[in-house]
């Protein structure tokens, strides 16, 4: 029978450990591929816990379980599986029953002696609602002994891990930003690659006149501009002309926003938007002096 554990010095990873079945599962049905985001039920002390992502460990046959915060490694985890139709099954051909079950705790660290190389990088928050969020990149990997994490404006160069390792970013990101972390292994070959973005969903101004706080925020498809309570925002951004490349001051006055020429300052070619309302995508840049709000 399979079996849940948590280790050190993993504080939001569990173990899926599947002893005599041969993982992966999959579901000859719309379901495919067993995910434990949708398929699992994971309480922490009697709390509902979501996993934010998750690796299958072929070398170990096991699933890797990264939750949504960090949690009490030896309090009381439950994981709850309820079994649909058609069932899952694993890769010979044994169906996965419906279970509860407790997960263990061990001091010894982590199974196995030759991993996979596996990397997985997070950023803790995913999602911002203003600009200049502090914010936290989270790697852990097995069988990798340097790391590079890259992005527009950013290199970390290489960095010596032993597993789990973190960098802070104080002043955050100032538009949806995606982090790449190339892994390497003992002889210094590029392992794998894998990725995290931080998406800024929100930008929070502070009003030029009022000195009030307001979200700028896409919704239903057309730039609006909401009061807020929040501690801090930022007064303006500057935006490039995408035309003429002249640069425009971006800001709320008076609780309205609008946008005025400036003669110098560091811009960006737009701003970055999810939709509050339909969620979808959108990027808002100023053309030959006005607005324009492009749909992605």
């Amino acid at each position: 029978m399979f079996s849940f554990e948590t280790n050190t010095p993993y504080p939001d990873r569990i173990q899926w450990i599947l002893n005599d079945y041969l993982g992966p599962f999959v579901q000859e049905g719309p379901l495919g591929e067993f995910d434990p985001r949708r398929d699992l039920e994971v309480y922490v002390d009697g709390y509902l816990t979501p996993v934010r992502t998750f690796a299958f460990d072929v070398e170990n046959n096991r699933y890797l379980l990264y939750m949504d915060t960090s949690i009490n490694l030896q309090g009381v985890i439950q994981a709850i599986h309820h079994m649909p139709r058609p069932f899952f099954i694993d890769s010979g051909v044994r169906g996965l029953p419906s279970f509860a079950l407790i997960a263990g705790y061990s001091s010894a660290g982590d199974v196995g002696t030759n991993p996979t190389p596996t990397a997985i990088l997070r950023a803790i928050p995913n999602s911002v609602t203003a600009l200049y969020v502090p914010l936290t990149l989270i790697w852990e990997t097995t069988g990798i002994v340097q790391i590079r994490i890259t992005a527009t404006g950013y290199d970390s160069g290489l960095i010596d891990t032993g597993g789990v390792g973190s960098v802070f970013f104080p002043e955050g990101v100032s538009t949806t930003t995606l982090f790449t972390l190339d892994a390497y292994d003992v002889v210094g070959h590029l392992a794998l690659t894998t990725t995290a973005q931080v998406t800024v969903l929100v930008f929070t101004f502070v009003d030029t006149v009022t000195e009030g706080a307001y979200n700028v925020v896409v919704a239903d498809g057309a730039v609006t501009v909401i009061p807020v309570v929040v501690a801090a925002g930022v007064s303006e951004v500057i935006l490039i002309d995408s035309v003429t490349s002249s640069l425009y001051q971006l800001q709320v006055t008076s609780g309205a926003l609008e946008f005025i020429p400036v003669l110098s300052g560091v811009g960006v070619p737009y701003l970055p938007f999810t939709d509050i309302e339909t969620n979808l995508p959108y990027k808002l840049y100023i053309t030959n002096g006005a607005f324009d709000l492009i749909s992605l």
